[in-house]
């Protein structure tokens, strides 16, 4: 009961996240473009890319170590730390590689300190938000999304339709939501959490241990979902990439339940001890979100053009296309992400970084073959099919760990009844 409530709630708050996000997303499109929209989401994805290869080993870790020892203390004493060395860090870093080796259209040094600050700040909200996570406070953990985006659509609305700054309101807009977010977010952690106590070396090497090995998992999932941008702008430009966000925005929609499951699953399967019973339970999970994917699928097939042309303009019809070919290897991911959820509330093994990484390979390589002789629909078929090559890498580890265990997957079929 308590797994269905946490799933209720945070349910309701990525629903409201995403209907403000997607207004967002629409707002933005309509008043910038195709090519502005494009770059602007190129700089979105690596702003992403680069918070995960900065904070997320503390974010993952700091989710683990919480849920095992039940005291946030020493993970917000870390975090504090690990964050006033990325202020310092990430600028010098940026700006010595400079905006000429960046892979982003448009940047100049003004756009570089812009994007740094932004990943400290991202980084700063994530590591909060882990925080709360490994306290299992799905409330206000879910909370943290909608905060954002809300914020970030108010200062969108005035800096795009009142002040009419373009690309760089939105960048302005998009700090200012992050930095006040973030702010709020600690502002919940800091008291009572002893910020001026030594910090553990114990606590450092155990948030690092599992922190490293879930950020390289991290990376690579994101990386396996997100590479096709920078290989379409490559290959097609901005515009058609402003086109191929449009899909990806549908097919993130499909994906919202799976990762709300996984969500709330992950400091379950961290602090519980019934091991069979979890391997059952998250295997049931995977396959309700199977059969919700599938429903979902099937929508999207049916309405998915109206709905691009309802919300982005005709502009944007194009994406429907790639949309089609993306569905089959969510339907996939969908149940995958849950199945991974399971391997890594274990600490992370081996197959939770090799299988993504394999995928990833198999993605890049499809994507250099299949962009420039089927254009986006190409970049969506290769991706659909790498994403089947994880699903299928991991339910191979899956399957294994239940070896190990003894569990029987034929009782995640089983009627309620029967079950001990």
């Amino acid at each position: 009961m308590k797994y269905l409530h946490g799933f209720s709630l945070n349910s309701i708050a990525v629903g409201l996240a995403f209907s403000l996000g997607l207004v967002n997303q629409s707002l933005l499109a309509r008043q910038l473009g195709t090519e502005a929209y494009g770059t602007l989401s190129l700089w979105v994805t690596t702003v992403m890319i680069a918070g995960l290869l900065v904070g997320e080993w503390f974010n993952r870790g700091a989710t683990y170590t919480v849920g095992r020892l039940g005291d946030r203390g020493p993970a917000v004493r870390l975090g504090l730390r690990c964050g006033l060395a990325a202020v310092v860090l990430v600028p010098l870093a940026l700006q010595a590689v400079g905006p000429a080796h960046l892979p982003l259209p448009g940047l100049s040094r003004f756009h570089v300190g812009l994007l740094a600050a932004l990943i400290v700040l991202g980084v700063m909200q994530k590591a909060g938000e882990a925080i709360l996570l490994g306290e299992d406070r799905i409330g206000l953990y879910s909370a943290v999304p909608v905060l954002f985006i809300s914020l970030w659509l108010l200062g969108n609305l005035v800096v795009l339709k009142g002040l009419h700054l373009g690309s760089n309101g939105v960048l302005w807009s998009w700090l200012a939501a992050v930095g006040g977010t973030a702010l709020a977010v600690w502002l919940m952690l800091v008291p009572g959490a002893s910020v001026r106590d030594h910090l553990e070396r114990q606590t450092v090497r155990d948030t690092a241990s599992v922190g490293l090995r879930a950020a390289a998992s991290a990376v690579l999932v994101l990386l396996l979902f997100r590479v096709n941008f920078y290989l379409v702008e490559a290959f097609l430009g901005a515009g058609s990439l402003g086109v191929f966000r449009v899909a990806v925005i549908f097919a993130d929609m499909m994906q919202r339940v799976p990762n709300i499951a996984g969500v709330v699953l992950l400091p379950k399967v961290i602090s519980g001890d019934d091991r069979a019973g979890q391997d059952v339970f998250s295997m049931q999970v995977a396959l309700a979100v199977l059969a919700f994917s599938l429903v979902a699928a099937a929508v999207i097939f049916t309405v998915g053009k109206w709905m691009i042309l309802l919300v982005f303009s005709a502009e944007y019809e194009g994406a429907f296309t790639p949309l089609v070919w993306l569905l089959p290897g969510l339907i996939l991911a969908g149940a995958g992400s849950v199945l991974n959820t399971r391997l890594a509330g274990l600490g992370y093994p081996p197959a939770t970084y090799v299988a993504p990484a394999l995928a990833l390979a198999a993605n890049v390589a499809l994507n250099l073959v299949l962009i420039p002789s089927r254009g986006l629909a190409g970049a969506a078929l290769a991706t659909s099919i790498s994403y089947g090559i994880w699903v299928g890498l991991i339910a191979v580890a899956f399957a294994r760990h239940l070896r190990r265990t003894g569990t029987d997957w034929r009782a995640a079929f089983a009627p309620p009844w029967d079950r001990s």
